[in-house]
């Protein structure tokens, strides 16, 4: 941290040219004037400024470092401007004042302070114009001392001609430190008159570079540059004793000021033939010579001055800190609120995109239906234009066959209803009967195959002790048994729904053909009534159809006479669309053929690739599996060993077992026939518990038959009842069709005598004409 609380950044004053300043004037007027008012707008202005100077952002290395350091130190109420001055005075002790009206700009020369003794006190601040009221006493004023025709600002001029002397400022010069600043200092007058006279406008002279000047001019015409050079090293090396803001002015050495002719060498007035001729008539002040209660009321002023300053900087510092927290603490609230906002944003982008994936499909929607509304509509416009002009005789038997096709339908569906619905209860119950013999048998075939496991158990149990080859047959046996049986089921059933699938094509065979035979006897009659009306109408008809004829050919004529043109015009169009076409077709077919041998080429690359790599894999395989060979054959010799070994303790253990049961022997056929008895005595139970649930199996299948034939002599008496519904129900129909009939005549009768009144009328109308 510095002085002013402010991070330490590897930038220092020597880095900071005056263009570098003056660029990034332009950068900060840049970004304040622009609207987006957030820190993206600095850096906005200054990319925007290096592409106007022709730069790039890797070609700088000042610029953006001093932006960041800005934008570190910013504090609340501030504006860019004021915010760029104060981070180059406090931070890089360079005073830049700015004219917003860009004239009138003042430069003060601010000379090195090893060179200005009676402003040896004054620190790193400049002296303003508050101690007129003390300098202009004349109580210890040397004669001679007061240049007040004198001006010492300037405007926008160069500040490196000043008296003439500026061969005398450049430190190029071959001449001893002690002479330049004896007459540096010779040369200064006792003030400056800030409010004295009006400023004049400086001479224009030669205007040499420097290499630490004090002040500049910008080229823009607004900005003023006043660098703050430091202190004399002898007022350095005695500054800060105590505190940082200890000043030296309590221990004023006179013996530092040097007054020429008294202490120091009077300047060479082989000075004067170097000047031109035109800094000839310009004024030479006379040397500085001030007393010792001079030097003293100013040194005392200057420690009161310096301790109002120490107490100013200590309440700004104290300032300054407590901004630095507020804005510390509204940035972060700033950045939770936008931590916040960008959580909440990528929460609610999925259920936006959502969203609209949503409306996009509901508007996708609507518009294929309302294309499709619209294509129906042009269809029904089209169609009731052709209705409108046909015979009104095709539309009249149009009609009758429809509603003829509409009765026999409704009847053909009423009656196929009611036999599909008899037909799935028979098939239901031809389902269910079979099924009920065939679980009946998959039972019984299941509990023999469960008392066959038994018996093979208990077979197992008995010579297991005698025969290790019967052993090893019973388990065999044991083993096929249930796939042998699972073969059989499985056979029995596809049998069975062989059968079943065998009856299923039959009773369809037979339906189709019922089926057909209705439908033709339905064409027959359709047919019958057909040739009657056309018979009926033949005679209108021809005289129509010649009518047609005639007008159909004028009508076509004309249309050949309007679009012979059209077509030969559509023709060539055509004949240009299918060259078009084939050209495209062989441009596309020779892209694709040699896409196909890139492709090709490519996939024998790649199916050689493959290839090798598996030979490759396949040794690799090889030689693990000849690894795992070699070690499973060591191990099953470590194994052969351990078995021999087992063995042998096996044969001893297996004297001592034989022995054992032996003795146990007798024990054990006692066990097995009381055994053989228990099991016995539940047999007898489970045969007579069986033979009673057979007989109770009959007993209920003859309920069951006796359900069915009760149920099928319900299904007569209902069909009968149906049938007696739908006759009904037919009639009514047939009535309904009859004054639809009628209604039909009335309406076109009326129809008929309305135009037949239109047409008289108009007859009428058109005699009286």
């Amino acid at each position: 941290m510095t002085a002013n609380g402010y991070e330490k950044t590897d930038l220092t004053r020597n880095n900071l040219t005056d263009e570098d300043i003056e660029t990034l004037y332009d950068i900060v007027r840049r970004a304040q004037s622009s609207t987006d008012k957030s820190s993206r707008a600095l850096f906005a202005a200054y990319g925007a400024v290096l592409e106007e100077q022709g730069l790039q952002p890797s070609d700088d290395a000042v610029l953006h470092r001093f932006l960041f350091h800005m934008q570190r130190h910013r504090r609340e109420g501030e504006d860019l401007v004021q915010r760029f001055g104060r981070v180059l005075k406090e931070s890089f002790d360079i005073d830049v004042e700015i004219n917003e009206d860009g004239e009138g700009i003042e430069v003060t020369t601010n000379l090195d302070a090893t060179r200005n003794g009676a402003q040896a006190s004054l620190g790193r601040y400049s002296r303003r114009g508050s101690f007129e009221s003390f300098f202009d006493g004349t109580a210890d004023k040397v004669a001679g001392t007061d240049y007040g025709d004198l001006s010492v600002r300037m405007r926008r001029g160069s500040h490196g001609a000043m008296n003439g002397y500026d061969d005398l400022l450049d430190p190029r010069r071959t001449r001893s430190d002690s002479q330049a600043r004896a007459y540096g200092q010779a040369l200064l007058p006792v003030r400056n008159k800030l409010n004295g006279n009006a400023l004049r406008r400086a001479v224009s002279g030669p205007h040499l570079s420097i290499r630490k000047r004090g002040a500049s001019v910008s080229s823009r015409g607004n900005l003023q540059i006043r660098r703050v050079d430091p202190t004399a090293p002898s007022r350095n090396d005695d500054n800060d004793a105590d505190s940082e803001f200890t000043d030296r002015t309590t221990s004023l050495d006179l013996s530092h000021i040097q007054i020429p002719g008294v202490n120091a060498p009077i300047p060479d007035d082989r000075q004067d033939s170097r000047r031109d001729s035109r800094d000839y008539y310009q004024y030479v002040p006379e040397p500085y010579r001030p007393s010792d209660t001079r030097l003293l009321d100013d040194a005392e002023t200057f420690e009161e001055q310096r301790l109002h300053r120490v107490t100013r900087q200590c309440i700004q510092r104290w300032r300054y800190r407590t901004q630095e927290s507020f804005s510390r603490h509204d940035d972060m609230d700033t950045l939770a609120l936008a931590f916040r906002r960008n959580v909440l944003l990528r929460v609610s982008f999925p259920l936006l995109y959502k969203a609209a994936t949503i409306r996009r499909n509901n508007r996708e929607t609507d518009r294929f239906f309302t294309r499709l509304e619209s294509r129906a509509d042009k269809a029904r416009a089209l169609f009731l234009l052709t209705k409108a002009f046909t015979h009104w005789a095709t539309s009249a038997e149009d009609e009758v066959q429809r509603t003829s096709v509409a009765r026999r339908h409704i009847l053909r569906t009423r009656f196929f209803n009611g036999w599909r619905d008899i037909t799935a209860v028979n098939e239901l119950k031809i389902q269910h009967f079979v099924l009920g013999n065939f679980l009946r048998k998959w039972r019984a075939k299941a509990e023999e195959a469960r008392r066959n496991e038994a018996n093979a158990v208990a077979h197992y149990e008995r010579i297991i002790a005698n025969r290790a080859l019967n052993k090893l047959k019973f388990t065999y046996f044991n083993i096929a048994a249930p796939a042998w049986h699972n073969n059989h089921v499985k056979g029995h059933t596809l049998r069975k729904m062989v059968e079943i699938a065998k009856i299923l094509k039959d009773r369809g065979d037979w339906a189709v053909k019922r089926y057909e035979q209705s439908l033709l006897r339905q064409r027959l009659g359709q047919w019958q009534q057909r040739t009657l009306a056309v018979q009926s109408q033949q005679v209108q008809a021809i005289e129509q159809q010649r009518k047609s004829q005639l007008s159909s050919a004028l009508h076509t004529l004309q249309k050949q006479a309007q679009l012979g043109p059209l077509i030969r015009q559509f023709q060539a169009h055509t004949n240009d669309r299918v060259i078009r076409g084939a050209f495209e077709t062989w441009r596309k077919d020779a892209q694709l053929s040699q896409q196909a041998r890139n492709v090709d080429r490519l996939r024998i690359l790649r199916n050689a690739y493959t290839a090798w790599n598996d030979r490759l894999r396949s040794k690799v395989v090889e030689d693990r599996i000849d690894d795992r060979v070699i070690v499973k054959t060591l191990y099953k010799w470590t194994l052969a060993s351990r078995v021999s070994l087992f063995q042998r303790v096996h044969d001893r253990q297996l004297k001592e077992s034989t022995f054992l049961s032996w003795v146990t022997k007798a024990n054990q056929r006692a066990n097995t026939l009381d055994a053989a008895e228990r099991r016995f005595a539940q047999f007898k139970q489970t045969q007579i518990l069986r033979t009673c649930l057979r007989k109770m199996e009959v007993i209920t299948s003859e309920r069951r038959r006796e359900e069915f034939a009760i149920l099928a002599e319900y299904q007569k008496k209902l069909k009968q009842r149906i049938f007696d519904k739908l006759k009904e129900r037919s009639a009514h129909f047939q009535q309904l069709t009859q004054w639809s009939k009628d209604a039909r005549f009335y309406v076109l009768s009326k129809r008929t005598l309305k135009t037949w009144g239109e047409a008289t009328q108009h007859a009428r109308r058109n005699r009286r004409r």
